[in-house]
C-alpha cells in the first residue's frame, strides 16, 4: 500500500507541475498574442449606444427574409411574423449588452506556435463573430488540426449594433442552421476588446483596445 501510495503521489506532483508548466507556457504566448494584436489596432472604446436594438435591424429583416425564402425549406412556409418573432426574441433575447449599450461578441483564432509574429501579414482579425459566450470555434486556418504546434485563442470584447451587417446576422440566425449563433460584421466594423481567452484563462489587454474585424475586401490577409 505505501509503494502504490507513493506511485500515485508522484504522478499527481507530477500532473500539477506539469499544469503549471503548461499554464506558464500559454500566459507566455498570451502576453505575446495580445501584443501583436495591438499593433494593429489602438487604445480606447466605442461610443455608447442608446438607441433600441431594433432600429439596427429592422430596416434589414424583409432582405434577409427573402433571402432566407430562396435558399431554405419551411421559411416561407413559417411565414415572415415568425421569421421576425425569432430573430427579434429567440436571438436578440440572448444577446449579452454591457452597461452601453454594446453587443458582447467573441471570434477564435488558430496560431501555429511555431511561426513568428514578424511572418504574419494581417490587416483585420475577420468579420464572423458569435454573439454566444464559449460558442467560437476556428473554421478556418492554415495548418492541419493535427498540428501539435495549433493553440486556439479567443478574442472576447464589445460591438456598437451599426457595425454589424444586419441582413447576413438575421439570415445566419434565421435559418435551419441556427446553432451557428454568428455575428458578421459590416466593412467599417471595429471591436472594443479588452481580454483573450485560451481555454477557461482570460489574460487581459490592460485597457480596451479598438480591433479592425471589418469585411473590407481591399484589406490585406485576414484571420
Amino acid at each position: 500500500m505505501a509503494n502504490f501510495n507513493n506511485i500515485l503521489n508522484e504522478q499527481i506532483t507530477k500532473s500539477i507541475n506539469n499544469f503549471v508548466l503548461l499554464k506558464e507556457s500559454f500566459s507566455n504566448y498570451a502576453s505575446k498574442v495580445i501584443d501583436y494584436i495591438k499593433s494593429f489596432g489602438k487604445k480606447g472604446k466605442l461610443p455608447s449606444n442608446n438607441e433600441p436594438l431594433e432600429k439596427y435591424y429592422n430596416p434589414s429583416l424583409d432582405t434577409a427574409y427573402k433571402w432566407a425564402c430562396e435558399s431554405t425549406d419551411g421559411v416561407e412556409r413559417d411565414g415572415y411574423v415568425w421569421f421576425k418573432h425569432y430573430f427579434s426574441v429567440d436571438v436578440c433575447g440572448r444577446f449579452k449588452f454591457n452597461k452601453r449599450g454594446l453587443i458582447y461578441v467573441e471570434r477564435s483564432i488558430d496560431f501555429d506556435t511555431e511561426e513568428g509574429f514578424d511572418n504574419m501579414n494581417y490587416a483585420s482579425v475577420g468579420e464572423c463573430w458569435t454573439w454566444s459566450p464559449y460558442h467560437s470555434s476556428s473554421y478556418c486556418q492554415n495548418f492541419s488540426l493535427l498540428n501539435n504546434n495549433r493553440i486556439s485563442v479567443v478574442l472576447c470584447g464589445y460591438v456598437h449594433p451599426s457595425s454589424i451587417d444586419w441582413v447576413e446576422t438575421i439570415y445566419l440566425n434565421a435559418y435551419r442552421c441556427k446553432d451557428e449563433k454568428e455575428i458578421r460584421m459590416n466593412n467599417n466594423a471595429v471591436v472594443e476588446v479588452a481580454y483573450i481567452r485560451i481555454g477557461l484563462e482570460k489574460y487581459r489587454f490592460g485597457g480596451s483596445y479598438l480591433i479592425n474585424a471589418s469585411a473590407n475586401e481591399s484589406n490585406k490577409e485576414r484571420w
